[in-house]
């Protein structure tokens, strides 16, 4: 439903393959224990790709050589491929060099801005090549036939051939919604046609690869564990956007919804309509959670789930769009009756990873 509502790619093929790319981080955190240092310092670090040369970086949880009160600053005189060279950030007075105390081992350390030398005119260029990533279509079909002798008996009910085309059009959809959702890129022969069979990634498949990734144990009774727990992870840790849009199974939705003060600003909040779907509108500092509960999630055993997806990062793409045929086989001597196929030639695409969220309870999804 949403889908049809947002801007949609046309492709030429089954396989496609579109880029993205996302702001460079800002945390990392110390891989290796580093001791005290006096001068320079080798510091091992997970992500020393992030890092350029003549960067700053503070570490909050370790204080300057010497104070009581300051966080310990660093500069990088150079970036190597596990590592970087770092420096103490201080006011020199003597030829005296500064100390960098202990760091241990997981310690969060955070860039900041470049401090460029005296005399210099260049600086070291940041580039960053956007990834590929490749999806496949997949081939949704639903076929509706009505023979010449049923059209034409009496029935009790006024059960038409129009009719039967809408309920199959009805569960072709709902069918499509499921592989967005729950589907697996595939590529395989079937070994009763021997032909080959493509199938579509789902918004779970694609978050679970690259996406942000919440879980919960217990039912969350909380706001503050609530906004800790699931709210902060969705929002922080990506350059995406303020206001997001979260499916959720009945159960989550119930919990959430018992709140105390999630439970007063949801009965405050009026509904909002908006891609044909009414949503209510949680608010957390200044983001938004729009909120609705998707009842396929129940369906396929994912009550106490939800996704979060952040729409503008989210495409459809086509290869072919929704369409029906009229099938000839009653002149090609094959079916004496009426029959139509409806065909739609699609897949999913999710941008930007990891501004898209799959929140599960253990006990109902674990991907370990």
């Amino acid at each position: 439903q949403i889908c049809r509502h947002l801007p949609q790619g046309e492709q030429k093929g089954m396989r496609y393959a579109f880029y993205s790319v996302d702001e460079r981080p800002i945390k990392d955190t110390v891989k290796t224990a580093l001791t005290s240092t006096t001068g320079s310092a080798t510091l091992v670090v997970n992500n020393p790709d992030m890092f350029s040369v003549s960067d700053t970086i503070v570490v909050p949880s370790v204080l300057e050589h010497g104070s009581t009160k300051q966080p310990l600053r660093l500069y990088v005189s150079a970036v190597n491929t596990n590592d970087i060279t770092v420096q103490p950030i201080y006011v020199q007075t003597t030829s005296t060099a500064m100390t960098i105390p202990a760091i241990k081992e997981n310690t969060a350390i955070y860039r900041l801005g470049r401090a460029a030398a005296e005399g210099e005119v260049q600086t070291e260029v940041w580039s960053t090549l956007p990834e590929k990533d490749e999806l496949f279509m997949q081939i949704f079909k639903t076929q509706i036939s009505e023979s010449t002798i049923m059209a034409m008996s009496e029935k009790e009910a006024d059960w038409t051939f129009n009719d039967q085309e809408e309920l199959a059009l009805r569960d072709m959809r709902k069918c499509i919604e499921l592989s967005y959702i729950y589907g697996t890129k595939g590529y395989f022969v079937d070994t009763k046609k021997k032909k080959y069979v493509y199938t579509c990634a789902g918004i779970i498949q694609q978050i679970l690869e690259r996406g942000t990734l919440i879980s919960y144990t217990d039912a969350i009774t909380k706001e503050a564990d609530l906004i800790t727990d699931i709210v902060k992870p969705i929002f922080t840790g990506n350059s995406g956007s303020a206001s997001r849009y979260m499916f959720a199974g009945s159960d989550f939705v119930t919990m959430i919804a018992t709140i105390e003060g999630i439970q007063k600003q949801m009965d405050a909040t009026q509904v909002f309509r908006k891609f044909g779907v009414d949503w209510k509108a949680i608010q957390f500092m200044s983001w938004q959670l729009n909120l609705v509960q998707h009842p396929s999630l129940d369906e396929v055993g994912l009550s106490k789930c939800a996704f979060v997806l952040d729409l503008p990062y989210v495409k459809k793409q086509t290869a072919l769009k929704l369409s029906k045929d009229a099938l000839e086989l009653k002149k090609a001597g094959i079916f004496d009756g009426q029959s139509t196929v409806w065909t739609e030639i699609s897949s999913i695409a999710l941008k930007y990873a990891k501004t898209h969220a799959f929140i599960y309870a253990t006990d109902q999804f674990n991907p370990a």
